[in-house]
């Protein structure tokens, strides 16, 4: 089984060709790219949306996100648990009393 696997790698390095190509680049521009030349080389106002803002909330919902958990959920969980440690000590006791 490992003699024919390695002939069939073997013959399929072999085969496949070694020599390095150069290969036309036939891609033509995006229409978002095609609509700004044309707005340049005809003089037009170059329009501008806020569209791009949209890629970006999704972003700053994550750092809002994750900048709660670490520091303010954080930070009220440790209070509260200080709080509950604190009222379950017992209050200490003046032993001091002198009667009169």
């Amino acid at each position: 089984m490992n003699k024919i696997l390695l002939l069939l790698v073997a013959a399929f390095v072999a085969g496949c060709g070694t020599a390095p190509e150069m290969l036309p680049d036939n891609t033509t521009d995006s229409v978002i790219m095609m609509k700004l030349k044309h707005e340049i080389t005809n003089g037009d106002k170059i329009t501008q949306n806020w569209g791009w803002i949209l890629w970006y909330l999704p972003v700053l919902f994550l750092v809002v996100a994750w900048a709660w958990k670490e520091f303010i959920a954080r930070r009220c969980a440790d209070e509260e648990e200080k709080a509950e440690v604190k009222a379950e000590q017992p209050a200490p006791q003046d032993n001091n009393t002198t009667v009169p």
